[in-house]
Protein backbone atom coordinates (compact mmCIF):
# COMPACT_ATOMS: atom_id res chain seq x y z
CA UNK A 1 0.00 0.00 0.00
CA UNK A 2 1.58 3.24 -1.21
CA UNK A 3 -0.80 5.73 0.37
CA UNK A 4 -3.09 6.07 -2.69
CA UNK A 5 -6.68 5.23 -1.92
CA UNK A 6 -8.14 2.06 -3.54
CA UNK A 7 -10.83 4.07 -5.24
CA UNK A 8 -8.25 6.36 -6.81
CA UNK A 9 -6.28 3.33 -8.03
CA UNK A 10 -9.36 1.72 -9.54
CA UNK A 11 -10.40 4.90 -11.28
CA UNK A 12 -6.95 5.41 -12.73
CA UNK A 13 -6.58 1.83 -14.04
CA UNK A 14 -7.63 0.53 -17.49
CA UNK A 15 -10.06 -2.42 -17.47
CA UNK A 16 -9.89 -4.82 -20.49
CA UNK A 17 -12.97 -6.89 -21.28
CA UNK A 18 -11.95 -9.98 -23.25
CA UNK A 19 -14.17 -10.95 -26.22
CA UNK A 20 -13.57 -14.72 -26.39
CA UNK A 21 -13.59 -16.53 -29.74
CA UNK A 22 -16.69 -18.50 -30.73
CA UNK A 23 -16.51 -22.28 -30.95
CA UNK A 24 -18.16 -24.93 -33.13
CA UNK A 25 -18.59 -27.78 -30.72
CA UNK A 26 -20.38 -30.36 -32.87
CA UNK A 27 -21.15 -31.08 -36.52
CA UNK A 28 -23.28 -33.86 -37.96
CA UNK A 29 -24.85 -34.91 -41.23
CA UNK A 30 -28.59 -34.70 -40.68
CA UNK A 31 -29.54 -35.84 -44.19
CA UNK A 32 -32.14 -38.54 -44.69
CA UNK A 33 -31.84 -40.02 -48.17
CA UNK A 34 -33.72 -43.17 -49.15
CA UNK A 35 -34.52 -43.68 -45.45
CA UNK A 36 -30.78 -43.71 -44.64
CA UNK A 37 -29.72 -41.32 -41.90
CA UNK A 38 -26.42 -39.48 -42.31
CA UNK A 39 -26.21 -39.09 -46.06
CA UNK A 40 -25.58 -41.08 -49.17
CA UNK A 41 -23.88 -44.36 -48.34
CA UNK A 42 -25.66 -45.83 -51.35
CA UNK A 43 -24.41 -43.08 -53.64
CA UNK A 44 -26.01 -39.85 -54.87
CA UNK A 45 -29.27 -39.79 -56.79
CA UNK A 46 -29.14 -40.85 -60.41
CA UNK A 47 -28.46 -38.10 -62.92
CA UNK A 48 -29.70 -35.62 -63.82
CA UNK A 49 -31.05 -35.25 -60.26
CA UNK A 50 -29.22 -33.41 -57.51
CA UNK A 51 -28.81 -34.71 -53.97
CA UNK A 52 -29.59 -32.23 -51.20
CA UNK A 53 -27.68 -32.63 -47.93
CA UNK A 54 -28.60 -31.08 -44.59
CA UNK A 55 -25.68 -30.46 -42.24
CA UNK A 56 -26.30 -29.27 -38.67
CA UNK A 57 -23.82 -27.76 -36.24
CA UNK A 58 -23.80 -26.23 -32.78
CA UNK A 59 -21.89 -23.01 -32.10
CA UNK A 60 -21.02 -21.50 -28.71
CA UNK A 61 -20.10 -17.96 -27.75
CA UNK A 62 -19.42 -16.94 -24.14
CA UNK A 63 -20.99 -13.52 -24.84
CA UNK A 64 -24.26 -15.21 -25.81
CA UNK A 65 -25.57 -16.60 -29.04
CA UNK A 66 -26.62 -13.05 -30.08
CA UNK A 67 -22.91 -12.33 -30.60
CA UNK A 68 -22.71 -14.98 -33.34
CA UNK A 69 -22.92 -13.61 -36.89
CA UNK A 70 -25.37 -15.94 -38.63
CA UNK A 71 -24.64 -14.52 -42.08
CA UNK A 72 -21.00 -15.53 -41.78
CA UNK A 73 -21.85 -19.25 -41.50
CA UNK A 74 -20.36 -21.33 -44.30
CA UNK A 75 -20.11 -25.02 -45.08
CA UNK A 76 -17.64 -26.76 -47.34
CA UNK A 77 -17.57 -30.45 -48.20
CA UNK A 78 -14.50 -31.75 -49.96
CA UNK A 79 -12.92 -34.81 -51.51
CA UNK A 80 -9.46 -35.18 -53.01
CA UNK A 81 -10.88 -34.41 -56.46
CA UNK A 82 -13.26 -31.55 -55.68
CA UNK A 83 -15.41 -29.63 -53.26
CA UNK A 84 -18.84 -28.04 -52.76
CA UNK A 85 -19.49 -24.78 -50.89
CA UNK A 86 -22.62 -23.20 -49.47
CA UNK A 87 -23.61 -20.12 -47.47
CA UNK A 88 -27.16 -21.45 -47.16
CA UNK A 89 -27.17 -21.68 -43.36
CA UNK A 90 -29.75 -20.50 -40.86
CA UNK A 91 -29.97 -20.38 -37.08
CA UNK A 92 -32.69 -22.45 -35.43
CA UNK A 93 -34.33 -19.94 -33.06
CA UNK A 94 -36.06 -22.60 -30.98
CA UNK A 95 -32.72 -24.29 -30.35
CA UNK A 96 -30.74 -21.19 -29.40
CA UNK A 97 -30.30 -20.39 -25.71
CA UNK A 98 -27.58 -18.77 -23.60
CA UNK A 99 -24.30 -19.04 -25.45
CA UNK A 100 -25.43 -21.96 -27.63
CA UNK A 101 -27.08 -21.89 -31.05
CA UNK A 102 -27.91 -24.65 -33.50
CA UNK A 103 -27.60 -24.05 -37.23
CA UNK A 104 -28.86 -25.89 -40.33
CA UNK A 105 -26.94 -25.70 -43.62
CA UNK A 106 -28.05 -27.02 -47.00
CA UNK A 107 -25.59 -28.05 -49.67
CA UNK A 108 -26.04 -29.65 -53.08
CA UNK A 109 -24.16 -32.65 -54.44
CA UNK A 110 -24.40 -34.08 -57.94
CA UNK A 111 -24.54 -37.54 -59.42
CA UNK A 112 -20.93 -37.43 -60.62
CA UNK A 113 -19.45 -36.54 -57.21
CA UNK A 114 -16.78 -39.08 -56.29
CA UNK A 115 -17.42 -42.08 -54.06
CA UNK A 116 -15.35 -42.15 -50.88
CA UNK A 117 -14.91 -40.30 -47.61
CA UNK A 118 -15.80 -36.60 -47.79
CA UNK A 119 -14.78 -34.04 -45.19
CA UNK A 120 -17.17 -31.44 -43.72
CA UNK A 121 -15.66 -28.04 -42.93
CA UNK A 122 -17.92 -25.59 -41.08
CA UNK A 123 -17.01 -22.03 -40.12
CA UNK A 124 -18.72 -19.08 -38.46
CA UNK A 125 -17.63 -15.73 -36.97
CA UNK A 126 -18.82 -13.54 -34.14
CA UNK A 127 -19.82 -9.91 -34.56
CA UNK A 128 -16.25 -8.91 -33.72
CA UNK A 129 -14.90 -10.88 -36.68
CA UNK A 130 -13.34 -13.71 -34.70
CA UNK A 131 -13.74 -16.97 -36.59
CA UNK A 132 -14.39 -20.55 -35.51
CA UNK A 133 -13.70 -23.59 -37.73
CA UNK A 134 -14.53 -27.27 -37.31
CA UNK A 135 -13.31 -29.85 -39.86
CA UNK A 136 -13.44 -32.97 -37.71
CA UNK A 137 -16.49 -34.62 -39.31
CA UNK A 138 -16.62 -36.93 -42.34
CA UNK A 139 -19.28 -38.84 -44.24
CA UNK A 140 -19.29 -41.55 -46.88
CA UNK A 141 -20.51 -41.18 -50.45
CA UNK A 142 -21.21 -44.62 -51.88
CA UNK A 143 -20.39 -45.86 -55.36
CA UNK A 144 -23.38 -45.80 -57.67
CA UNK A 145 -23.29 -47.17 -61.23
CA UNK A 146 -26.07 -46.54 -63.71
CA UNK A 147 -26.43 -45.34 -67.28
CA UNK A 148 -29.01 -44.43 -69.87
CA UNK A 149 -28.91 -45.12 -73.57
CA UNK A 150 -30.46 -43.18 -76.43
CA UNK A 151 -31.78 -46.04 -78.57
CA UNK A 152 -32.64 -49.73 -78.47
CA UNK A 153 -32.57 -50.19 -82.23
CA UNK A 154 -29.88 -50.06 -84.90
CA UNK A 155 -30.58 -50.34 -88.61
CA UNK A 156 -29.17 -49.97 -92.09
CA UNK A 157 -30.98 -48.95 -95.24
CA UNK A 158 -31.26 -51.29 -98.20
CA UNK A 159 -27.87 -52.74 -99.17
CA UNK A 160 -26.42 -53.99 -102.43
CA UNK A 161 -24.48 -57.26 -102.70
CA UNK A 162 -20.78 -56.62 -102.22
CA UNK A 163 -21.26 -53.28 -100.43
CA UNK A 164 -18.36 -52.24 -98.18
CA UNK A 165 -18.02 -49.78 -95.32
CA UNK A 166 -21.67 -48.81 -94.93
CA UNK A 167 -22.50 -46.89 -91.76
CA UNK A 168 -25.73 -47.33 -89.80
CA UNK A 169 -28.48 -44.90 -90.71
CA UNK A 170 -29.58 -44.16 -87.14
CA UNK A 171 -26.36 -44.00 -85.15
CA UNK A 172 -24.66 -42.87 -82.99
CA UNK A 173 -26.00 -44.59 -79.93
CA UNK A 174 -25.43 -42.18 -77.06
CA UNK A 175 -24.58 -43.54 -73.60
CA UNK A 176 -24.85 -41.18 -70.61
CA UNK A 177 -23.14 -42.05 -67.34
CA UNK A 178 -25.78 -41.22 -64.72
CA UNK A 179 -23.73 -42.49 -61.77
CA UNK A 180 -20.48 -41.55 -60.04
CA UNK A 181 -18.03 -44.18 -61.26
CA UNK A 182 -16.27 -44.75 -64.59
CA UNK A 183 -17.93 -47.30 -66.87
CA UNK A 184 -16.34 -49.66 -69.40
CA UNK A 185 -18.40 -50.54 -72.48
CA UNK A 186 -18.37 -53.93 -74.19
CA UNK A 187 -20.66 -55.26 -76.94
CA UNK A 188 -21.73 -58.84 -77.60
CA UNK A 189 -22.85 -59.30 -81.19
CA UNK A 190 -24.69 -62.02 -83.12
CA UNK A 191 -25.06 -62.81 -86.79
CA UNK A 192 -27.90 -61.14 -88.71
CA UNK A 193 -29.64 -64.01 -90.49
CA UNK A 194 -32.12 -63.81 -93.30
CA UNK A 195 -35.71 -63.62 -92.11
CA UNK A 196 -36.85 -65.73 -95.05
CA UNK A 197 -33.80 -67.85 -95.78
CA UNK A 198 -31.86 -68.11 -92.53
CA UNK A 199 -28.94 -70.04 -94.04
CA UNK A 200 -27.71 -66.71 -95.38
CA UNK A 201 -26.49 -63.93 -93.15
CA UNK A 202 -24.48 -60.84 -92.45
CA UNK A 203 -21.82 -62.18 -90.12
CA UNK A 204 -20.99 -60.44 -86.87
CA UNK A 205 -17.30 -60.33 -87.81
CA UNK A 206 -18.14 -58.03 -90.72
CA UNK A 207 -19.32 -55.29 -88.36
CA UNK A 208 -17.20 -52.78 -86.48
CA UNK A 209 -17.94 -50.14 -83.86
CA UNK A 210 -16.08 -46.99 -82.89
CA UNK A 211 -16.36 -44.18 -80.37
CA UNK A 212 -15.57 -41.55 -82.98
CA UNK A 213 -16.32 -40.81 -86.61
CA UNK A 214 -14.60 -38.88 -89.34
CA UNK A 215 -17.01 -35.98 -89.11
CA UNK A 216 -20.56 -35.35 -90.27
CA UNK A 217 -19.56 -35.50 -93.94
CA UNK A 218 -17.47 -38.68 -93.82
CA UNK A 219 -18.43 -41.51 -96.18
CA UNK A 220 -17.59 -45.20 -96.21
CA UNK A 221 -14.03 -46.09 -95.34
CA UNK A 222 -13.26 -42.48 -94.40
CA UNK A 223 -15.42 -42.88 -91.30
CA UNK A 224 -13.36 -43.96 -88.31
CA UNK A 225 -15.87 -46.60 -87.23
CA UNK A 226 -15.22 -48.50 -90.46
CA UNK A 227 -11.65 -49.50 -89.65
CA UNK A 228 -9.57 -46.82 -87.95
CA UNK A 229 -7.39 -48.82 -85.58
CA UNK A 230 -7.36 -46.10 -82.93
CA UNK A 231 -11.11 -45.54 -82.76
CA UNK A 232 -12.82 -48.79 -83.86
CA UNK A 233 -13.07 -52.46 -82.90
CA UNK A 234 -14.22 -55.44 -84.98
CA UNK A 235 -17.14 -57.43 -83.62
CA UNK A 236 -16.79 -61.14 -82.77
CA UNK A 237 -19.90 -63.33 -82.73
CA UNK A 238 -21.08 -64.33 -79.23
CA UNK A 239 -18.15 -62.59 -77.52
CA UNK A 240 -17.99 -59.33 -75.61
CA UNK A 241 -15.59 -56.87 -77.21
CA UNK A 242 -14.42 -53.87 -75.17
CA UNK A 243 -15.06 -50.79 -77.25
CA UNK A 244 -14.75 -47.75 -74.99
CA UNK A 245 -15.29 -46.23 -71.54
CA UNK A 246 -17.50 -43.50 -70.10
CA UNK A 247 -16.07 -41.12 -67.53
CA UNK A 248 -18.21 -39.81 -64.71
CA UNK A 249 -19.22 -36.19 -65.14
CA UNK A 250 -21.99 -33.76 -66.00
CA UNK A 251 -23.31 -35.33 -69.18
CA UNK A 252 -25.89 -32.53 -69.58
CA UNK A 253 -23.07 -30.40 -70.99
CA UNK A 254 -23.58 -32.57 -74.11
CA UNK A 255 -20.04 -32.20 -75.41
CA UNK A 256 -19.90 -35.91 -76.39
CA UNK A 257 -17.08 -36.34 -73.89
CA UNK A 258 -17.96 -35.38 -70.32
CA UNK A 259 -19.91 -38.23 -68.75
CA UNK A 260 -21.03 -39.58 -72.11
CA UNK A 261 -19.87 -41.61 -75.08
CA UNK A 262 -21.11 -42.03 -78.64
CA UNK A 263 -20.95 -45.35 -80.48
CA UNK A 264 -20.83 -45.48 -84.30
CA UNK A 265 -21.44 -48.69 -86.27
CA UNK A 266 -20.25 -49.87 -89.67
CA UNK A 267 -20.97 -52.89 -91.88
CA UNK A 268 -17.59 -53.49 -93.51
CA UNK A 269 -18.74 -56.08 -96.05
CA UNK A 270 -22.01 -57.51 -97.41
CA UNK A 271 -21.40 -60.83 -99.21
CA UNK A 272 -21.84 -61.19 -102.96
CA UNK A 273 -23.94 -64.32 -102.39
CA UNK A 274 -26.70 -62.64 -100.36
CA UNK A 275 -30.30 -62.86 -101.52
CA UNK A 276 -32.70 -59.91 -101.44
CA UNK A 277 -34.44 -60.21 -98.05
CA UNK A 278 -34.47 -58.66 -94.62
CA UNK A 279 -31.69 -59.59 -92.18
CA UNK A 280 -32.00 -59.17 -88.42
CA UNK A 281 -31.08 -60.50 -84.97
CA UNK A 282 -34.44 -62.24 -84.61
CA UNK A 283 -32.95 -65.70 -85.11
CA UNK A 284 -29.78 -65.52 -83.00
CA UNK A 285 -30.79 -62.90 -80.47
CA UNK A 286 -30.24 -59.20 -79.94
CA UNK A 287 -26.88 -57.55 -79.47
CA UNK A 288 -26.01 -56.68 -75.89
CA UNK A 289 -24.21 -53.66 -74.49
CA UNK A 290 -22.46 -54.60 -71.27
CA UNK A 291 -21.30 -51.78 -69.02
CA UNK A 292 -18.74 -52.66 -66.34
CA UNK A 293 -17.66 -50.82 -63.23
CA UNK A 294 -15.03 -52.61 -61.18
CA UNK A 295 -15.97 -55.89 -62.89
CA UNK A 296 -19.68 -55.59 -62.04
CA UNK A 297 -21.78 -55.78 -65.23
CA UNK A 298 -24.91 -53.87 -66.23
CA UNK A 299 -26.67 -54.99 -69.39
CA UNK A 300 -28.64 -53.32 -72.17
CA UNK A 301 -30.07 -55.30 -75.08
CA UNK A 302 -30.74 -53.80 -78.50
CA UNK A 303 -31.85 -55.16 -81.84
CA UNK A 304 -30.05 -54.83 -85.16
CA UNK A 305 -31.86 -55.07 -88.49
CA UNK A 306 -31.20 -54.56 -92.19
CA UNK A 307 -34.37 -54.56 -94.23
CA UNK A 308 -36.50 -52.74 -96.74
CA UNK A 309 -38.90 -51.90 -93.94
CA UNK A 310 -37.90 -51.74 -90.31
CA UNK A 311 -39.27 -54.37 -87.97
CA UNK A 312 -39.51 -54.59 -84.23
CA UNK A 313 -36.66 -56.92 -83.29
CA UNK A 314 -38.26 -57.82 -79.95
CA UNK A 315 -41.45 -58.94 -81.68
CA UNK A 316 -39.35 -61.02 -84.09
CA UNK A 317 -37.55 -62.71 -81.19
CA UNK A 318 -40.83 -63.59 -79.47
CA UNK A 319 -42.39 -64.80 -82.72
CA UNK A 320 -39.33 -66.93 -83.50
CA UNK A 321 -39.40 -68.52 -80.05
CA UNK A 322 -43.12 -69.27 -80.27
CA UNK A 323 -42.76 -70.75 -83.76
CA UNK A 324 -39.98 -73.00 -82.49
CA UNK A 325 -42.11 -74.24 -79.57
CA UNK A 326 -45.10 -74.86 -81.84
CA UNK A 327 -42.94 -76.98 -84.19
CA UNK A 328 -41.78 -79.14 -81.28
CA UNK A 329 -45.32 -79.63 -79.97
CA UNK A 330 -46.65 -80.50 -83.46
CA UNK A 331 -43.90 -83.07 -83.98
CA UNK A 332 -44.62 -84.72 -80.62
CA UNK A 333 -48.34 -84.80 -81.36
CA UNK A 334 -47.64 -86.60 -84.65
CA UNK A 335 -45.50 -89.22 -82.94
CA UNK A 336 -47.73 -89.64 -79.88
CA UNK A 337 -51.29 -88.63 -80.95
CA UNK A 338 -52.95 -90.30 -77.97
CA UNK A 339 -50.81 -88.26 -75.57
CA UNK A 340 -51.19 -84.86 -77.23
CA UNK A 341 -53.07 -83.18 -74.37
CA UNK A 342 -50.63 -84.43 -71.77
CA UNK A 343 -47.71 -83.31 -73.96
CA UNK A 344 -49.11 -79.81 -74.36
CA UNK A 345 -49.84 -79.44 -70.65
CA UNK A 346 -46.43 -80.81 -69.68
CA UNK A 347 -44.74 -78.40 -72.08
CA UNK A 348 -46.57 -75.44 -70.56
CA UNK A 349 -45.74 -76.49 -67.01
CA UNK A 350 -42.11 -77.07 -67.91
CA UNK A 351 -41.82 -73.62 -69.45
CA UNK A 352 -43.35 -72.07 -66.35
CA UNK A 353 -40.96 -73.97 -64.12
CA UNK A 354 -37.87 -73.14 -66.17
CA UNK A 355 -38.59 -69.44 -66.47
CA UNK A 356 -40.21 -68.97 -63.05
CA UNK A 357 -43.31 -67.48 -64.62
CA UNK A 358 -46.09 -68.96 -62.53
CA UNK A 359 -49.26 -66.97 -62.29
CA UNK A 360 -48.34 -65.49 -58.92
CA UNK A 361 -45.07 -64.22 -60.35
CA UNK A 362 -46.49 -62.25 -63.26
CA UNK A 363 -44.49 -59.00 -63.45
CA UNK A 364 -47.58 -57.21 -64.70
CA UNK A 365 -49.40 -57.83 -61.43
CA UNK A 366 -49.52 -54.97 -58.96
CA UNK A 367 -49.05 -57.12 -55.87
CA UNK A 368 -46.56 -59.60 -54.47
CA UNK A 369 -47.12 -62.85 -52.55
CA UNK A 370 -46.59 -62.70 -48.79
CA UNK A 371 -44.47 -65.86 -48.98
CA UNK A 372 -41.47 -63.97 -50.37
CA UNK A 373 -40.61 -62.84 -46.83
CA UNK A 374 -38.30 -64.85 -44.60
CA UNK A 375 -36.15 -64.43 -41.51
CA UNK A 376 -33.01 -64.50 -43.67
CA UNK A 377 -33.75 -61.29 -45.57
CA UNK A 378 -34.86 -57.80 -44.64
CA UNK A 379 -38.15 -56.59 -46.09
CA UNK A 380 -36.62 -54.47 -48.85
CA UNK A 381 -34.05 -57.17 -49.63
CA UNK A 382 -36.81 -59.77 -50.12
CA UNK A 383 -38.84 -57.47 -52.37
CA UNK A 384 -35.89 -56.50 -54.56
CA UNK A 385 -34.53 -60.04 -54.88
CA UNK A 386 -37.98 -61.38 -55.80
CA UNK A 387 -38.65 -58.69 -58.40
CA UNK A 388 -35.12 -58.95 -59.82
CA UNK A 389 -34.72 -62.73 -60.04
CA UNK A 390 -38.22 -64.19 -60.02
CA UNK A 391 -39.85 -61.53 -62.18
CA UNK A 392 -36.81 -60.58 -64.26
CA UNK A 393 -37.26 -56.86 -63.68
CA UNK A 394 -34.40 -54.37 -64.03
CA UNK A 395 -33.32 -51.88 -61.35
CA UNK A 396 -35.14 -48.98 -62.95
CA UNK A 397 -38.46 -50.86 -63.08
CA UNK A 398 -38.14 -52.00 -59.47
CA UNK A 399 -37.28 -48.48 -58.33
CA UNK A 400 -40.37 -47.10 -60.06
CA UNK A 401 -42.65 -49.80 -58.66
CA UNK A 402 -41.72 -49.21 -55.02
CA UNK A 403 -40.61 -45.56 -55.24
CA UNK A 404 -36.97 -46.04 -54.34
CA UNK A 405 -33.67 -44.80 -55.75
CA UNK A 406 -31.95 -47.05 -58.32
CA UNK A 407 -28.74 -46.89 -56.33
CA UNK A 408 -30.59 -48.25 -53.31
CA UNK A 409 -32.03 -51.08 -55.40
CA UNK A 410 -28.58 -52.01 -56.68
CA UNK A 411 -27.01 -51.99 -53.20
CA UNK A 412 -29.86 -53.91 -51.55
CA UNK A 413 -29.89 -56.57 -54.28
CA UNK A 414 -26.17 -57.24 -53.89
CA UNK A 415 -26.63 -57.66 -50.13
CA UNK A 416 -29.57 -60.04 -50.66
CA UNK A 417 -27.50 -62.27 -52.97
CA UNK A 418 -24.94 -62.72 -50.21
CA UNK A 419 -27.56 -63.54 -47.58
CA UNK A 420 -29.73 -65.81 -49.73
CA UNK A 421 -28.16 -67.88 -52.50
CA UNK A 422 -30.26 -68.77 -55.54
CA UNK A 423 -33.72 -67.72 -56.62
CA UNK A 424 -36.46 -67.48 -54.00
CA UNK A 425 -38.78 -70.48 -53.78
CA UNK A 426 -42.25 -69.00 -53.50
CA UNK A 427 -45.06 -71.03 -51.94
CA UNK A 428 -48.57 -70.62 -53.25
CA UNK A 429 -50.67 -68.22 -51.22
CA UNK A 430 -53.82 -66.18 -51.51
CA UNK A 431 -52.33 -63.38 -49.42
CA UNK A 432 -50.80 -60.63 -51.53
CA UNK A 433 -49.33 -57.26 -50.65
CA UNK A 434 -50.24 -54.38 -53.03
CA UNK A 435 -47.16 -52.66 -54.41
CA UNK A 436 -48.92 -49.33 -54.01
CA UNK A 437 -48.63 -49.43 -50.20
CA UNK A 438 -44.84 -49.89 -50.44
CA UNK A 439 -44.30 -46.55 -52.20
CA UNK A 440 -44.50 -44.56 -48.97
CA UNK A 441 -40.83 -43.81 -48.31
CA UNK A 442 -41.58 -42.66 -44.77
CA UNK A 443 -42.22 -46.30 -43.93
CA UNK A 444 -39.94 -49.29 -44.34
CA UNK A 445 -41.18 -52.25 -46.38
CA UNK A 446 -41.91 -54.24 -43.21
CA UNK A 447 -43.70 -51.33 -41.55
CA UNK A 448 -45.97 -50.80 -44.56
CA UNK A 449 -46.64 -54.54 -44.85
CA UNK A 450 -47.45 -54.98 -41.16
CA UNK A 451 -49.83 -52.00 -41.14
CA UNK A 452 -51.60 -53.44 -44.20
CA UNK A 453 -51.99 -56.86 -42.58
CA UNK A 454 -53.19 -55.37 -39.29
CA UNK A 455 -55.79 -53.33 -41.17
CA UNK A 456 -56.93 -56.61 -42.74
CA UNK A 457 -57.53 -58.04 -39.26
CA UNK A 458 -54.51 -60.29 -38.83
CA UNK A 459 -53.15 -60.84 -35.30
CA UNK A 460 -49.54 -60.13 -34.33
CA UNK A 461 -48.86 -63.86 -34.02
CA UNK A 462 -50.31 -64.52 -37.50
CA UNK A 463 -48.30 -61.71 -39.05
CA UNK A 464 -45.18 -63.02 -37.32
CA UNK A 465 -45.67 -66.45 -38.88
CA UNK A 466 -46.29 -64.94 -42.32
CA UNK A 467 -43.18 -62.76 -42.21
CA UNK A 468 -40.89 -65.20 -40.40
CA UNK A 469 -40.50 -62.99 -37.32
CA UNK A 470 -41.28 -63.02 -33.62
CA UNK A 471 -44.69 -61.54 -32.78
CA UNK A 472 -43.06 -59.22 -30.21
CA UNK A 473 -40.92 -57.81 -33.00
CA UNK A 474 -44.06 -57.35 -35.08
CA UNK A 475 -45.69 -55.36 -32.25
CA UNK A 476 -42.62 -53.11 -31.93
CA UNK A 477 -42.45 -52.42 -35.66
CA UNK A 478 -46.19 -51.76 -35.85
CA UNK A 479 -46.09 -49.32 -32.90
CA UNK A 480 -43.20 -47.42 -34.48
CA UNK A 481 -44.93 -47.27 -37.86
CA UNK A 482 -48.17 -45.92 -36.37
CA UNK A 483 -46.23 -43.13 -34.66
CA UNK A 484 -44.63 -42.24 -38.01
CA UNK A 485 -48.00 -42.06 -39.71
CA UNK A 486 -49.49 -39.88 -36.99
Amino acid sequence: YDGISFSDWLNSSELEIIDSEPQIISVYNNSIIDNVFGGIENGPKQGPNSTELEIKFTAYDAQGYEDIDTESAMINISFSEGQRNSHSCSRIDSESVGGYANFTCNITMWWWDSPGEWNINVSISDLGGQKAVNDSTHFIVGEFAEFEISSNNLSWDVLTRGDTNVTANNHPILINNTGNTELVIAINSTNLLGEKHSYQGLWAGNFSVGNNTGGETCEGGDCYECGNQEYSRNMIAYEFVNVSSVSRGNYTINDNNTGQEELYFCLKYAGEELMAQSYSTAEEGAWTIEVFYWLHPLFYIFGVAISRKRKNSKENEIKGALDFIVKIVEKLKEEYPEEKNRIINSMIEKLKEEHHEKKLENPLEESIPITIFSKNLGGLEAIVKYMKENLGMVNKEIAEKINRNQGTIWSVYNKSKIKEKGILKIKKTEIKIPLEILKNRNLTILEATIIYLKDKGYKYSEIGRLLGRDQRNIWTIYSRAIKKKS
